[in-house]
Order: structure tokens, then sequence, then C-alpha cells
């Protein structure tokens, strides 16, 4: 009998996805076999050394007892679980879409181990209820995670310290608020009608800022203010804004010999670069206003300020594509508002019909990108120091050859075209946005093939978006399936642990990197959006 029971080598690393419920299915196969042997604990320590590999054996070796032992090895292998974290993973998780139904009730009660049920009263259930919802709806990520850091809580004990986490923020605010509220004016330069003087008056004189911490001109309460939990990218404090931010650097403001003396039109700069930026603002003329251009070689397009834009009547055109930017200069993420399509001159070079993405909150009248950059070998940029030029060299494309994708393919194969999916608005916009980014990007071309596969639009747990194509129907019907090993993950993990510093190359869309050989193109064919493509 003790052979059958005999438990085998227990080699998984505690940062192992899965450590926890494979040390505890272990240790119930050990303590089966230490009982069928009748073993005291001295022989108990000696043969768990001998079912453990080298690298678990590491973290026990100066253990002289077995209770130590294994309380060493629980502790690391079984962390303590978070009860209110526990029920909103629970309440959270919704069924997969290659889920059964069976499956997703079994994954719902594991879950539901952790979450501490027992029987209570009807208040008491009430109270536990009220206070999931409470710390899950917690504006304040810092208060909410705070309250996490205990395993157990009541909602008295939640609502008590979340209370005094607010409290001490706002009286370390009242630190702060006692230095001056002004902030350094963005300066608006004007032509008077003769052209012969020019007028420089401040803008914040013209504007009434009423909130400290967001610069907002709506009435708010502090706890509604969008800045409450924003860390500041200047100064690295918490609860306010850059652009209010008191310990900002001087920031670039228009002078007058920056324009033209001789120019009728009104050339008012509403956004200030950032001082840092200086060296890479340069004076441009967009729709025959003379503005501020940021050069920055870290963005894919070309923006132009929504303010800006409205206070010189440039039409603005919506569209249905809201693409989230993040800027860092502001430490804020905003949606691009529209765009407009307007002559660009700048340095010398002109531009028409030139369409810049329109951005509020920009830290420029124009932030140049990479698309009007691409138009010229080099783009030179004095910084004034005194060393020699740096030369920056784009990495050199790898030469991929195309590679045959369905050499094993079934002798009797045929084309096949599945029947037209319906798709709902919402979906069908995605769809052709995805289709115009795959264009544009070359991974994919208009198509003539006797195959046609669907596409569909699949939500991950985030409800994150993601278009697929099903090949189930077509060219996978015909594909002879192969039995080549995949590699251990557990084996890989154990040769890893092994070593301390690591490198690792993310590659962009790795599977479009690899081109694909002009013969198998076909059989990828897809439909979407009324036409038919296939990989390139």
């Amino acid at each position: 009998m003790e052979n059958l029971l005999k438990p085998s080598r227990f080699d998984t690393l505690p940062d192992a996805p899965s450590a926890a419920k494979e040390w505890l299915h272990w240790l119930a196969t050990y303590n089966h076999f230490v009982e069928e042997a009748q073993l005291d604990d001295k022989k108990k320590l000696k043969v768990l050394v001998n079912y453990l590999s080298s690298s678990v054996y590491d973290f026990i070796s100066e253990c002289t007892s077995f209770k130590s032992a294994l309380k060493v090895l629980s502790d690391l292998y079984v962390k303590p679980t978070n009860e209110i974290f526990a029920r909103y993973l629970l309440s959270s998780r919704k069924q997969l879409a290659n889920e059964s139904v069976d499956q997703y009730l079994q994954i719902l009660k594991t879950l539901s181990k952790d979450c501490n049920f027992k029987a209570v009263s009807a208040a008491q259930n009430r109270e536990d209820c009220v206070r999931d919802a409470f710390v899950k709806g917690l504006v304040s990520s810092d208060i909410r995670q705070k309250l996490l850091e205990n395993s157990i809580l009541s909602l008295d004990e939640a609502a008590a310290k979340a209370r005094a986490i607010e409290s001490s923020v706002k009286q370390s605010q009242i630190y702060c608020s006692h230095s001056s509220n002004m902030s350094e004016p963005v300066f608006s330069i004007t032509q008077n009608s003769n052209h012969n003087a020019k007028e420089i008056a401040p803008v914040s004189a013209l504007q009434t800022r009423k909130c400290y911490f967001c610069g907002s001109t709506r009435l708010h309460p502090r706890i509604e203010c969008p800045a409450r939990d924003s860390v500041c990218s200047l100064c690295k404090k918490r609860g306010h804004f850059p652009k209010v931010c008191l310990s900002r650097g001087k920031r670039q403001i228009s002078s007058a010999h920056e324009f033209d003396e001789d120019d009728p039109c009104v050339a008012t700069i509403l956004a200030a670069s950032p001082a840092a930026l200086a060296k890479a603002v340069v004076p441009a003329r967009i729709g025959g206003v003379q503005a501020h251009c940021l050069i920055d070689t870290g963005s894919s397009s070309s923006y132009i300020n929504e303010e800006f834009a409205k206070k010189h009547g440039f039409p603005i055109v919506s569209t249905s594509s809201k693409n989230k930017i993040t800027m860092a200069s502001t430490n804020l993420s905003t949606s691009v508002s529209g765009v407009v399509v307007l002559d660009l001159e700048l340095q010398g070079f002109r531009y028409t019909n030139f369409k810049l993405s329109v951005l509020p909150s920009l830290c420029s009248d124009i932030l140049i990108g990479h698309d009007i950059m691409q138009k010229h070998t080099r783009v030179d940029l004095n910084f004034g120091g005194n060393q020699p030029p740096l030369s920056i060299t784009a990495v050199t494309q790898a030469a991929v050859e195309p590679v045959r994708l369905f050499t094993n393919l079934d002798p009797d194969i045929r084309p096949i075209a599945t029947k037209s999916k319906k798709h709902t608005p919402e979906d069908l916009t995605f769809i052709k946005t995805e289709v115009k980014q795959l264009l544009d990007d070359g991974i994919i071309e208009e198509s003539i093939s006797p195959w046609r596969a669907q596409v569909l639009v699949v939500r991950s747990d985030t409800r994150k978006r993601r278009m697929v194509i099903n090949y189930a129907q077509t060219i996978n019907k015909f594909t002879v399936l192969d039995a080549y090993p995949v590699p251990n993950i557990d084996e890989m993990v154990s040769e890893i642990a092994k070593y301390s510093v690591f490198s690792t190359l993310d590659l962009k869309s790795a599977y479009h990197q690899v081109p694909i050989h002009r013969d198998d193109r076909p059989y990828t064919a897809f439909e979407a959006d009324g036409n038919l493509y296939q990989f390139k």
C-alpha cells in the first residue's frame, strides 16, 4: 500500500501561477503516505527532503524539524487570501467565449473557496455586501489599496480607515494651500490696426481660475475634482495637474521678434510649451495664422490644440474613431475630438491640405509627428550644446523570407466561401477601423481568392475588443494536424530560475512581421467591411 501512496517529486517554485494548488495537492499525497507508513517527525523530515527537488530544498535546508520545514513551505506556497478581493473576483467573473457552462460553473465554485463564506445573520450578510460595494466603488485607488492590505475587514473598520485616509490627504493638501495660487501667465501677442506697434497682454488676466488643483473654471467640490488622484509629472506630488503646479519651470512664451513685423494677421498663442522643450519649438504658420510648433520625434501623427483651432475658427471635422492619446508633458490621457485640413508652412516648406488631429490640452499650438518628418531625409534640431552632433540611425528592417504556411494540407482540399456574417453597427465601425489600420500597415491586401472566411469581434475579460478571423470552416478543415512537441512550461521555469539577469525582446504584432509566401496568401482570404482581403 505504501508503494501505491508514494508521492512524486515536488519541484514547483513558489512564483508559479498554480504553485498553491500544486503544493496543497502534493502535501495531501505526502500526508497519506507518511500516515500509512506510521513515521515519526524525525523520519518525516528525512522523507520530505527526499521528495523535494534541489531548488525547493533550498528553502528548508536550515530547518531542523518537520514542523518548521512544513511551516516554511506552507508560508511560501499558500499566500493569504483577501476576502474582499476574492468576492470581487467571484462577482466580476464572466463566462468566456470558449468555456462551456459546466467549465464556467466549476471556475466560480473554485473562486468561491477564498471568499470566506459562512453562516451569518441577515444583518451581517447585508453589511458584508455593503462593504464589498463600498470598497469596489471608491474613487481613490490609494484608499482602496490601503483597505485591501487587510485580509479580513468589517464595514465599520473599512469606513473608519477610509475616513482617516481621506482626512489625512485633505489636511496634507492644506499645507500647500498657503503658497501663492497665481500661476505664470501665458501671453497673447496681437497687432493693432496700424501694424506699427504690438501689445502683449496676459491671457490669464482675462480668465478666472476657480479650482486650485485642476484649473477648471467649473465649480466643484474637492471630492469630485478630476485631479484628486492625479500625480503631477513635474513635482511628482499627488492631487493636482501639472498645468497648475507651482514648482514648474518658466514656460516658453512667444516673442515679438518671432513674427513678421508686416504680418497683418492676429497671432494668439493659447498653449505655451514647457521650458524643457524650448529647443524643439519653432515658429510655423497654419491656415495663415502664426503659431508655435513642437517637434516631437516620439509621436507618429501630428496634432493641433483644440483651443487654438476654435480661437481662429478653423473648421473641425468630427470623426467616428475616438483614439486615446497619452500626453507625456501633462500626464493625462485624452481623446481626439476631430481633424482639421489646412495649409501648413514650416521652416520654408509648405504642406498643402495637411490633416492634423484635434487634441484638447495640447502642450503647444501644433505638434509635429512622423507623418511630416518622414517626408524628409532628416530633421535637424540645434540644441546649442558644446558636444559634436549626435546622429541617430533608424533600426534596419530585418529581411525575412516569406514562409509557406500550408504545406500540410489534405489532398481532397477544395475552396470554401462561408456565408456573410451580420455585425452590430458598433462592431462594423470597429472592423472598418481595424481593416484600415491593417491596410495602412501593409499587413493585408485586397484579394480575388475563391476562399472566404468571416471576421469576428471578441472581447477579453477587460471588455477590450479584438478582431479575429474564423478559419475553422475554411482552410483549417483541410489542414492535417501535426504532433510537434510543445516545451514543458514547468521545466522552462525551473531552468530560467537558475539565472538572475534576463533580456526580453517584444515585437509589435509579431505574427504580422513574417511575410507569407505568395502562393499561400489566397488561403487566408476573409470578408470584412464589404470587401475581400488576404494577408501578405
